[in-house]
């Protein structure tokens, strides 16, 4: 009876090792501030940060120091989700054949012969497309409701 406990024991040890190691290697993206029924998360703080980051290095900007940058990131970041929510309650909005246009706009600026090859630039540069294409349409939104 004490030999079966003794190897459930070591069973359920076995077992439990591997879900805690994932559970453990697993970040916990935190909010960090809360916008009306909106949050923004640490972590989208973080890719904002890298990103405002990386293009004040690539226009050669001095950085200002770290705590300011974020705190004007992050307040930029709740006025985007303000004029968001704005936009949604008022049924302004950008349909995806003004994006696209857009798109293209912004890549011809920028000296690319396609789309595809100013997102493989993008993503080259470890800028999300995705997350690059909501800027814009916050962009083109925030236009529209001034």
């Amino acid at each position: 009876m004490l030999n079966k406990r003794i190897v459930m024991l070591l069973l359920c040890a076995v077992c439990a090792d591997p879900l805690l190691a994932e559970t453990a290697a697993t970040p916990i993206d935190a909010v960090r501030v809360v916008v009306n029924d909106d949050v923004i998360t640490r972590l989208e703080l973080a890719q904002r940060m890298q990103t405002v980051v990386q293009q004040l290095q690539k226009q050669g900007t001095q950085l200002p120091e770290r705590g300011i940058l974020e705190k004007q990131v992050l307040e930029r970041m709740i006025m985007e989700k303000l004029q968001l929510q704005f936009a949604k309650e008022n049924g302004v909005r950008v349909d995806d054949a003004q994006m696209e246009s857009a798109l293209q706009r912004i890549a011809q600026q920028n000296k690319f012969d396609s789309l595809a090859a100013f997102r493989s630039k993008l993503e080259k540069d470890g800028i999300d497309f995705a997350r690059f294409r909501e800027e814009i349409r916050g962009e083109i939104l925030s236009v529209r409701l001034r």
